[in-house]
């Protein structure tokens, strides 16, 4: 399944790059609505961050997650980490 990235916000090269390099074994579980949600998170922080940060793969899982209506508990280092689990999905529509 590939990304469509025209459906977003334009993306720096390297959130292109972090989202090509995303684990097989985490994208070929996702569904086309996951697909798209994983997209949109990578958009939207490349966006926010000014092309400096992309999603870390535990950030994605538990979007997802979240996003299907399934209890998440994440166990962070920071309450930086902790913040963006748990909220920031909260700003994407579902």
């Amino acid at each position: 399944m590939s990304f469509n990235v025209d459906s977003v916000l334009p993306m720096s090269i390297s959130a292109l790059n972090a989202l090509d390099n995303l684990p097989t074994d985490f994208t070929n579980t996702l569904s086309t609505i996951q697909f798209q949600q994983v997209l949109e998170a990578f958009a939207h922080l490349d966006f926010v961050s000014k092309d400096t940060k992309n999603p870390k793969l535990f950030q994605l899982k538990a979007l997802v997650s979240l996003l299907a209506g399934r209890n998440v508990i994440l166990q962070a280092e920071t309450v930086r980490v902790h913040y963006f689990g748990k909220i920031h999905p909260s700003k994407w529509p579902c």
